[in-house]
């Protein structure tokens, strides 16, 4: 899918050093549509929280949601859609990692239908896990973890992100 890749993104940038290749091409028409069903979802009191996965993937926006939210979750992905690191960091538009109260999600649903019957397509969407109140977030493929990690240690990772870079930068030159 040419609208979702890892070239350009912040997975090559800080995992393998470079910063290389062309961004995922942008797909307005689904940008408009996905955005506009989660304006009116929202509307609705559908949905309990949203993340775009523009910056970073899946990982990172599931981890910025669980750390906002004070809860952990676990995700499912399915087997064979991609390689894990395509799955976990893959960028581009018109992705929105959304939780769903539960009390809301049988209306989730036929909202979901009724966007697909309106436009087949125009709101591609997969139900990946849960919410949990164990203070953990997992991300399994076909049973398979790809990550296991408690909150506390992503909210310190998270929070100690730029004093970390910092200090191994060294001080700054003298002029």
């Amino acid at each position: 899918d040419p609208r979702i890749g890892l070239a350009g993104s912040s997975y090559l940038q800080v995992v393998h050093g470079c910063l290389t290749g062309r961004p995922p091409l942008p797909d307005l028409d689904l940008e408009r549509s996905v955005q506009a069903f989660l304006r009116q979802a929202i509307a609705a009191g559908l949905v309990a929280s949203a993340h775009d996965l523009s910056d970073g993937g899946l990982a990172v926006a599931a981890v910025e949601a669980s750390l906002a939210g004070g809860l952990g979750a676990h995700l499912e992905l399915p087997a064979g859609l991609a390689r894990p690191d395509r799955l976990l960091f893959a960028e581009g538009g018109a992705r929105i990692l959304v939780s769903v109260a539960p009390e809301r999600s049988i209306a989730w649903q036929e909202a979901l239908d009724q966007a697909e019957a309106a436009a087949p397509g125009s709101v591609p969407a997969r139900c990946l896990g849960v919410v949990s109140a164990a203070p953990e977030l997992s991300i399994s493929q076909a049973g398979t973890p790809l990550l296991q990690l408690p909150l506390v240690l992503l909210r310190e990772r998270y929070e100690q992100a730029i004093p970390r870079r910092l200090r191994e930068a060294g001080p700054p030159p003298e002029h």
